[in-house]
């Protein structure tokens, strides 16, 4: 009877610490690295992401056309 449900909690359980421990190995990671280092690399991100929106944005008026 509720067995689906506590089966779907500990999946969700099990993520979250996944998450948790990938996040708290970046953090280690980043610990070491100069600031400069890290603003490139979150610069970088952002032009990544950008520019698949614009990308995406441009694929979907193509589309539409």
């Amino acid at each position: 009877m509720g067995t689906e449900e506590f089966q779907k909690n500990m999946g969700s359980i099990r993520e979250g610490l996944s998450r948790s421990r990938e996040n708290l190995l970046l953090r280690e990671k980043m610990a070491g690295l100069p600031e400069a280092e890290i603003d490139a690399a979150i610069d970088a991100l952002e032009k990544r992401d950008s520019s698949k929106g614009q990308s995406l944005k441009d694929k979907m008026e193509s589309d539409l056309k």
